[in-house]
């Protein structure tokens, strides 16, 4: 980012005047903060002013007493306390001061002091993860500077800006980095990373500790990796502190913005508007990845596993996929399976009726149907939250999924009822192109860094998000309850309640569709989403030898087999490439390299391969352990491992190997405890034990079926 020359005036002054100073906060000159400039906001209406300075907020906490455990042997949770604070603050491409203290009342002065030296109407303070920090610091805030007069949260217990009336904002780094802050330090390779070795985070400090010389060289290094990224980011994105987006998705929402603007992106939008109530059943159509694991192999041990991976398989999927291009018509009367797979031309998304579904070959591996997304169901018979065979199943779906489950399950009889029909084609060119352009850039970016090891890793990993981000913004919800923090009274603040706002969601909803910066409809990710799933299965049914037995687990955009068909898969690849060619794209080439979209890659090669379930497998390479499990540290969880075989059910990784955490949250006013403690509210972090499961396995008899019957009236 340039720096106007103004900026770079007073930045040299601020140079002249001082090094930079790491200090207890009373010891800091703050009149040097009156230099740092401040401006409004591009294309705002009001007159209001943001400060350019980046600063980073950061707390440390400790335990009063080491862990105590009742008669079961579980963890009493207790009071926390704050142990030790910081604040870095940055501005003209410098690091100017990180300001240190222990106690809450002392960081609410050093705030005062900020707030009171530098110019401007508003402050933003980032913090990562704050809604950590929050919780050990909001009844400080409270009593010094009111409540907040504006806040938003994502889910309870998650705000991720907070302002008060004084003009200090609070942000949350981590949503806006979509890593830690340790890794972000990594990624945007900023001059200081965390120091963990430097802390030892079971040590119960009070707040009259006395810091050891390495211990306050990590509490430095959090908050000026901080800034440091901070000013990165804005930096790659041609941006200043006062314009970053709020959410790692904004980054690439905000770029899209701007180019759907110039190619009249709206116009199309409107041709697609659709009402609230179809927005409803939409949301209902959409369903996630497919991650599921083949029951018969479960618990057992395979070899020579080898992986495979789509490149990008959502983005391919937007490049080639056909989804609705105007709004929704209403049939009038239900249509046959046979009618909806056989028309081409129209999307359908629809609600489909089916008595007594069950898989056509009942070894299988892979059901498709979630029981979570079910209208309704009768005995439905499950294989990990995925059904094998029912009396009676109601799902919305669209005609993508229809292809699927007709492949899968047969049936005594079918209904598509309530159905909306719609005109398909591309994706708008305006985006697929923007999408193809992104991955070209992720390419070239990742050809210097790999083959010539030369380049920005920052860059190429803030690119690598904006192509992932490209999906989430397609997929993110026009409109949802507000989640408000409860602050009307003491009381009301001891219990840290949270609770749904529901508004007019209606009106929400007519509102974002008039908004102009709304250009993109949520059907295209339901298309998107759909379309990555059939492909997933055309490769897991047609590259693989004997699914049934060789069809070991897929997790959305991959898929682990040791008996893989290669001739298959080369087929399916030159597939690929001609769909990307018909579409108007191919291959991005760089020297001697081309990197397509869409195409299967081996991700992999691994000795062994077990499995438990869905999110539950752990591999052997080189005589390296991995694993993967939802809630478990890979790299703590590995070392937890002997040997694969230990990967069983029953099998325990204890929360005190892993780092696994579980929050308590405490509530109390503010007080001094027994050790001398400015103590409020806090999170107890206990260690959590993690209990390995596996996939309940389904007799055989089971899913014999048996003819039933089910009466109907006409009008039902």
């Amino acid at each position: 980012m340039k720096i106007s020359t103004i900026e770079a005036r007073a930045g040299n002054k601020i140079k002249s005047l001082l090094e930079y100073k790491y200090c207890y906060y009373i010891e800091y000159d703050f009149s040097i903060l009156s230099n740092i400039l401040c401006r409004k906001k591009n294309g705002s209406h009001s007159d209001k002013t943001y400060s350019l300075a980046y600063i980073m907020l950061d707390t440390e906490s400790s335990k009063d007493h080491p862990t105590e455990y009742d008669k079961k042997g579980m963890p009493i949770p207790q009071n926390n306390h704050l142990c030790a604070w910081t604040i870095s603050i940055r501005a003209f491409h410098t690091n100017l001061c990180t300001l240190r203290g222990s106690k809450p009342s002392e960081l609410m002065h050093c705030l005062k002091l900020i707030r009171d030296a530098m110019q401007g109407d508003y402050i933003y303070i980032f913090v990562h993860n704050l809604p950590y920090d929050w919780q050990f610091i909001r009844r400080f805030m409270f009593n010094d500077f009111g409540l907040p007069v504006a806040q938003l949260n994502i889910r309870s217990h998650y705000p991720i800006t907070i302002k008060f009336d004084n003009g200090i904002i609070l942000r949350d780094s981590l949503i806006l980095f979509g890593t830690s802050l340790e890794r972000a330090a990594i990624n945007f390779d900023v001059e200081h990373k965390k120091v963990k070795q430097c802390w030892n985070y079971d040590l119960i400090r009070h707040q009259s500790y006395q810091y050891s010389d390495e211990e306050l060289m990590y509490i430095e290094h959090d908050t000026l990796s901080g800034v440091e990224c901070l000013n990165k980011l804005a930096d790659n994105l041609k941006d200043s502190v006062i314009s970053l987006p709020f959410t790692n998705t904004g980054i690439v929402r905000r770029h899209i913005r701007s180019i759907g603007r110039s190619k009249y992106a709206k116009d199309q939008f409107n041709k697609q508007l659709t009402t609230y109530d179809e927005q409803i059943i939409m949301e209902q159509a959409y369903h996630g990845g497919f991650t599921h694991a083949n029951r018969h192999i479960t618990s057992w041990i395979r070899y020579n596993v080898l992986c495979g991976d789509f490149k990008s398989s959502y983005p391919y999927a937007m490049l080639t996929c056909k989804a609705p291009i105007e709004s929704w018509y209403h049939m009038q009367s239900n249509l046959s399976v046979d009618e909806i797979l056989a028309d081409k031309d129209h999307s359908f998304i629809f609600k489909l009726v089916l008595v007594n579904p069950r898989m056509r070959d009942r070894n299988f591996p892979m059901p498709v149907l979630q029981f979570y997304k079910f209208d309704a169901s009768i005995n439905a018979i499950l294989d990990n939250g995925r059904c094998l065979r029912a009396d009676y199943v109601e799902i919305t779906i669209n005609e993508i999924d229809l292809i699927l489950i007709n492949s899968i399950y047969e049936w005594d009889e079918a209904y598509c009822v309530n159905v909306m029909a719609a005109l398909n084609g591309p994706i708008p060119k305006w985006y697929r192109d923007e999408v193809f352009n992104i991955f070209k850039e992720k390419c070239e970016l990742e050809y210097q860094i790999k083959v010539l090891h030369e380049g920005d890793i920052s860059q190429y990993n803030l690119c690598k998000a904006r192509l992932n981000s490209l999906y989430g913004m397609c997929v993110t919800k026009p409109v949802k309850d507000d989640i408000i923090e409860v602050y009307e009274d003491e009381d009301d603040m001891v219990s840290g309640d949270y609770h749904l706002a529901s508004d007019d969601l209606k009106a929400k909803f007519d509102k974002y569709n008039k908004d102009r910066n709304n250009i993109l409809p949520y059907v295209y990710g339901i298309y998107v989403t759909s379309y990555a799933m059939l492909n997933l299965f055309i490769v897991g049914t047609t590259c693989i030898k004997d699914p049934n037995e060789h069809w070991l687990y897929s997790d959305t955009d991959s898929i682990y087999s040791d008996a893989w068909d290669m001739d298959a898969v080369k087929k399916y690849n030159e597939g690929v490439k001609k769909s990307l060619i018909d579409a108007g794209y191919g291959p991005v080439v760089i020297e001697d390299h081309e990197y397509w979209l869409g195409v299967l890659e081996w991700d992999g090669a691994y000795d062994e391969f077990i499995t438990q379930g869905a999110k539950r497998y752990a591999t052997v390479k080189h005589g390296k352990i991995g694993i993967t499990v939802a809630g478990v540290p890979k790299k703590a969880g590995a070392c937890c491992l002997r040997d694969i075989s230990d990967f069983t059910e029953g099998f325990i990784f204890y929360g005190q190997g892993t780092g696994k955490k579980t929050h308590y949250y405490q509530y109390a006013d503010i007080h001094i405890d027994a050790n001398g403690n400015e103590v409020a509210d806090s999170i107890d972090l206990i260690d959590a034990d993690y209990t390995l499961s596996c996939v309940d396995r389904i007799p055989l008899d089971m899913i014999e079926y048996e003819e039933i019957t089910i009466d109907y009236y006409e009008n039902d």
